[in-house]
């Protein structure tokens, strides 16, 4: 963003404090967390009340929340943009085995200045996630990457764990899936227009960032995110910042 020309500034106050939003273009939400553990939601009513004023005004929100635990944690704001969250683990059986890093062709992907960007070297043909959940928006939002009519969300990481385990020993998909997971919602993206504000929200962050894991028994680094090839991540994330700050139409 930064080498894009975009100036990223950390927010350090509550969001309903008067002027906490002045001279913000477009709000980024990534993965929030509630600061007490009691709480399920990262924010509380006067919070979301004021980012729902702030945005209908002509501000533009990207909230990206990944698998569980931050569908729930983001569930209260999210619902206040009309966007249900899926709240689990979002996948896909491919050989009978758990796929959770998923790949979107062209024909997945909407028709939208996201996607297709200002000018032909701009548009995005393949995006790639890594785990996350799914979501519904609201009559009328984009559906900027679909999730296939097979794809599933189990309820947490044990449940998928289990639903890999059981399906390494050779029980028969359909039952394993049927009675440990739930059919996915039908996006993993969302893009619409919020009164006078735009909104994009994401069933998973890991595809904005560049994470290396690397292990202490020496098994080799894995690379999620911008750190991995074969898709157009990086133009994609441009892309979201050009249409919120409406740099495109």
């Amino acid at each position: 963003m930064r080498a894009d020309g975009y100036r990223l500034d950390a927010a350090h106050e509550r969001f309903d404090t008067p002027g906490a939003l002045d001279g913000v273009a477009v709000l980024v939400i990534t993965n929030p967390q509630p600061l007490d553990p009691a709480q399920a939601s990262a924010f509380d009513a006067a919070e979301i009340e004021a980012l729902a004023r702030w945005v209908e005004g002509g501000g533009s929100l990207l909230l990206a929340a990944d698998h569980a635990p931050h569908g729930a944690a983001a569930e209260a704001l999210g619902a206040r943009f009309g966007v249900t969250m899926g709240k689990g683990y979002a996948f896909q059986l491919a050989d009978a085995r758990v796929n959770a890093t998923l790949t979107y062709p062209r024909q997945a992907l909407a028709d939208h200045p996201i996607i297709e960007g200002r000018n032909p070297g701009e548009t995005v043909r393949t995006v790639r996630t890594f785990t996350g959940q799914s979501l519904k928006g609201p009559p009328g939002a984009t559906v900027l990457i679909a999730m296939s009519s097979d794809a599933m969300e189990a309820p947490n990481l044990e449940a998928l764990e289990e639903i890999a385990r059981r399906l390494r020993a050779g029980e028969a998909p359909s039952a394993v899936v049927s009675e440990l997971a739930r059919p996915a919602l039908p996006a993993q993206a969302l893009a619409f227009d919020f009164g006078h504000g735009r909104v994009a929200v994401l069933g998973e962050a890991g595809m904005l960032t560049a994470q290396i894991v690397r292990f202490d028994d020496g098994r080799p680094p894995v690379r999620f995110g911008l750190n991995t090839e074969g898709h157009d991540d990086q133009q994609f994330a441009l892309n979201l910042m050009h249409w919120l700050s409406r740099l495109a139409p």
